[in-house]
């Protein structure tokens, strides 16, 4: 046997060794402690509890039976998550880790960023998650919701407060509502664009483009978040464009001062949102 044989059989060795020791002895309930408290550290408020924890190649670690929760609701049910870290960022002051959940029936990849033991930032790529799937939403709101969302989310955390960008696209989007508004029991929507601003206490709506079967138009504003989310202040304007088969449908129940005003102009009718989401106010202005 030459030495060059001898090497490459000698690493080979060692490398199975090692595989074979990681798995056996693979400390998955130190791994499972330090997953829950790192997510606590993130946010008090959330919750992460792990059925099964392994490693996996390229070296990370692949989470099943996950559940997250949120002020003791559960938000997401993950079919499963993986996580690797970047390991040249390791060398660095800003280290990242790589994740991907299949969660929502769809799936959610990117990185995050870490300063010392506290989440930093990520960025976040969403890839065919449906709006019927997000349990949490649809117990939000008395509405039910359905469609694909595909869109980025951009976090940074500054001085503990997690902040935030996203520009998100639905499409094939249908709102089944709890009780009929103008003869309209369900609302579909071909198209929505939103490109809003995150922070724990408000959300900013730089602007929402919409069309669809009965209404197009745009929206703009904020809602300041309060618990419960039902209670969260809405201070929204814009302007919306009912189609011919709306106005056919609903011109017996359509307000007044909507119909007396003159044809609209190329955005629509003047509109403005108020209340809650749990009273919502409409005034065309």
């Amino acid at each position: 046997m030459t030495g060059r044989r001898k090497i490459i059989l000698t690493v080979l060795y060692a490398l199975a060794a090692g595989v074979l020791f990681l798995f056996l002895l693979f400390p998955d309930a130190a791994v499972k402690t330090a997953l829950v408290r790192g997510v606590e550290n993130i946010n008090p408020a959330a919750r992460l509890t792990v059925g099964d924890v392994a490693p996996v190649f390229p070296p990370g670690l692949k989470l099943k039976d996950v559940t997250v929760s949120y002020r003791d609701k559960v938000v997401a049910g993950p079919d499963y998550i993986r996580l690797t870290p970047a390991w040249f960022s390791l060398l660095g002051e800003s280290p990242r880790l790589v994740f991907k959940t299949g969660v929502f029936a769809g799936v959610i990849d990117g990185q995050g960023r870490f300063t010392e033991d506290r989440l930093a930032g990520a960025d976040v790529r969403i890839s065919g998650v449906r709006l019927e799937s997000i349990q949490y939403v649809n117990h939000l709101s008395p509405h039910r919701l359905s469609g694909a969302v595909n869109g980025d989310l951009r976090l940074t955390s500054k001085r503990g407060e997690i902040q935030g960008t996203s520009q998100l696209r639905l499409s094939g989007t249908t709102v089944t509502l709890a009780a009929p508004v103008l003869d309209m029991a369900v609302v579909q929507f071909d198209d929505i664009q939103a490109d809003l601003v995150l922070s724990s206490r408000r959300v900013e709506i730089k602007s929402c483009v919409f069309d669809g079967q009965d209404l197009d138009g745009e929206f703009s504003g904020n809602i300041l978040l309060r618990n419960p989310f039902q209670n969260s202040l809405l201070n929204l304007k814009g302007s919306i464009k009912p189609q011919a088969g709306l106005i056919k449908r609903a011109g017996n129940t359509l307000p007044i001062e909507f119909l007396m005003k003159s044809e609209p102009g190329d955005k629509g009718f003047p509109v403005r949102l108020t209340g809650t989401f749990q009273e919502p106010r409409i005034a065309f202005r």
